[in-house]
């Protein structure tokens, strides 16, 4: 696998990119922050959920320099074909027709309208990703810099990613390979999985990220940094293409339009872009590791459970110490005994009520308002009273869904 973009590829790239450099200057390109996955550049609180993408998404406008423009974000679920099974015969792998994420206009109140299917939802660095693209497209709306072809105006978006510093996340999106034992036993046997999103491969995300670091001079500790964060194939693209444009420095500069660092736009106001939106809540990383999402894009249900069965005997040996101090025996010890354990396993009941995911694996606590399960990723479709129910409310709930859900965006509205 070559690791640079032919020699008409990597002209063609930084034709582009000095077009868009001449039309917006060089400031994102050259003092936007470079986005990573750790909490200085998302240090809201995250959920996965419909009001973390949110919130991820609010962020990335505010980095855009999009966040006085309103926004109003659908999550919309649909169901997968099943491509693959783990070892317990639960999808491990789904496919869903159509876009994982749109960008469906600016209306005429300024306000931006996005989509995103709930499956994307779960995996914080993949959703940074694909909202990254989906504000690009609202950052060449707003600027009036979209091509007249669609296909031209899709790889473009990708290189404005890369422009307005969220490189990493959409070159990672590019191509990711993963390869693990079966239920994290290799003895079980290996299943691999490949993902790919965006437009342009990673040959060409990772080009552009190195000629963003070339051409900031980037200090050799944040260029590590990026490195180590990067997919093994487009860490080995970067270091490759970082060697070739690092030859000559100055001539990518004038390629570029970029002049020398003393006419560079003062950068921009970190304490003000990185202020967490949501000060009250403790902070989490939102682009962190998930767990693996063994129900992603099936239905779950709530069980709602409480703690009084728990609590019910601590309160029967309180009234059997009751009985014992009030010198009580026979039936008068029993009524108060068991007085004492009705009351506690009453107030268990009503003091800890919390709704848990159906799934007997997963067991995790879903919130109030949750869409999707937050361990398992499962597409949160109901009640039930049991976990005995699951099974019949899942065939229920399928039978209900048809061959589809329909999308409330119009597709002639729906962009990337």
């Amino acid at each position: 696998m070559p690791h640079l973009p032919s020699p008409e590829r990597q002209e063609l790239l930084l034709t582009r990119l000095a077009t868009l450099i001449r039309q917006r200057g060089c400031g994102p390109w050259v003092n936007a922050p470079l986005l990573t996955p750790d909490d200085r550049w998302f240090p809201d609180r995250w959920t996965p959920d419909a009001a973390g993408a949110r919130v991820v998404l609010r962020r990335l406008m505010r980095y855009a320099g999009l966040d006085r423009l309103d926004l109003h974000l659908q999550v919309v679920q649909r169901r997968g074909k099943v491509q693959a099974l783990d070892a317990y015969g639960r999808p491990s792998q789904t496919w869903h027709s159509g876009a994982i994420g749109w960008f469906a206009g600016i209306d005429e109140l300024g306000k931006c309208h996005f989509g995103l299917d709930a499956s994307q939802v779960v995996d914080p660095e993949a959703l940074v990703g694909t909202l990254a693209h989906e504000v690009a497209h609202a950052y060449r709306r707003h600027h009036a810099l979209e091509a007249p072809d669609q296909g031209v105006e899709e790889e473009l978006t990708d290189l404005t990613t890369v422009f307005l510093g969220f490189g990493l996340f959409t070159t990672n999106g590019s191509y990711r390979y993963r390869a693990s034992g079966l239920d994290g036993d290799a003895l079980a046997g290996v299943q691999w999985s490949h993902q790919q999103a965006g437009y342009l491969p990673p040959e060409d995300f990772s080009f552009l990220l190195a000629a963003q670091t070339v051409s900031r001079d980037a200090a050799p500790a944040q260029v590590k940094a990026l490195a180590a964060s990067l997919e093994p194939n487009q860490r080995a693209f970067f270091k490759t293409a970082r060697k070739h444009l690092g030859r000559d420095r100055q001539a990518l500069l004038d390629r570029l339009g970029v002049p020398p660092r003393d006419g560079w736009p003062p950068p921009p106001d970190l304490a003000r872009l990185t202020r967490p939106q949501e000060s009250s809540e403790p902070a989490r990383p939102a682009p962190t590791s998930a767990r693996p999402a063994i129900n992603q894009g099936m239905p779950v249900f709530r069980v709602p459970t409480h703690r009084g069965d728990v609590i019910g005997p601590f309160g029967a040996v309180a009234g059997l110490v009751a009985a014992l101090v009030a010198g009580l025996g026979g039936l008068a010890a029993l009524a108060v005994i068991g007085a004492s354990w009705l009351g506690a396993r009453g107030a268990g009941r009503a003091l800890t009520l919390r709704d848990e995911c159906s799934d007997p694996d997963c067991a995790e606590v879903i919130p109030a308002g949750a869409e999707v399960c937050p361990a398992c990723g499962g597409l949160v479709a109901g009640s039930i009273r049991s976990r005995n129910d699951r099974l019949e409310a899942e065939e229920d709930w399928l039978a209900r869904q048809g061959p589809a859900i329909e999308l409330e965006a119009r597709s002639e509205d729906v962009v990337g």
